[in-house]
């Protein structure tokens, strides 16, 4: 049963896409990257929501997505997501970034953020609205990650491993996210 927030969401979104030229396309939270999809666009702005690998690292293991001892298969997760970002990156006409803490920090900001760089005169009531839709809808309290589990040694030490590969470690430092000693952090 959808409540009435829902379709006042809805009703609000299905407004600003009939307000958009015809040949503007969306294409809105893929994680595969097409690129006979974007021939379809005429301009292409690909927002690009990134995250400290460290804290990726910690959720994957809290997750259990991977083997308990998995340090290959965790590098080799953190290649894939940042060629798939490049490629992203490489047809965008225009791009958008976003760290996913400060997102989720200040969620209303960095829709203002969106909107701004889209030229889209959102009031500050659509974005709250657009904000409490994605937050409810993103935020998994039963999530194995949200819960304060630690890392065992055997994580700590997979985590430590993809986080030292050179590709990981040069993205790392890129993006602006400092090094971080494991073992003195809050696992």
């Amino acid at each position: 049963m959808k409540s009435p927030e829902s379709d006042q969401h809805l009703a609000e979104i299905k407004r600003l896409l009939r307000g958009l030229d015809e040949a503007k396309i969306i294409v809105a939270k893929t994680h595969e990257f097409i690129p006979t999809l974007l021939n379809l666009c005429q301009q292409t702005v690909v927002l690009s929501i990134r995250r400290n690998l460290y804290l990726t690292s910690k959720s994957i293991m809290l997750s259990n997505w991977l083997k308990h001892d998995a340090f290959d298969e965790l590098v080799a997760l953190h290649k894939l997501a940042m060629r798939r970002r490049a490629c992203w990156l490489s047809w965008a006409n225009t791009t958008i970034e976003v760290d996913y803490e400060s997102l989720v920090a200040d969620p209303q900001k960095s829709m203002a953020l969106i909107a701004d760089t889209l030229d889209y005169d959102a009031d500050a009531k659509l974005l709250q609205s657009v904000v409490a839709q994605g937050m409810e809808g993103e935020a998994n309290v039963g999530f194995p990650a949200t819960k304060q589990r630690s890392l065992d040694e055997t994580q700590i030490r997979a985590i430590e491993y993809a986080l030292t590969r050179p590709e990981v470690a040069a993205w790392q430092r890129a993006m602006g996210y400092n090094a971080v000693d494991l073992r003195n952090t809050s696992r």
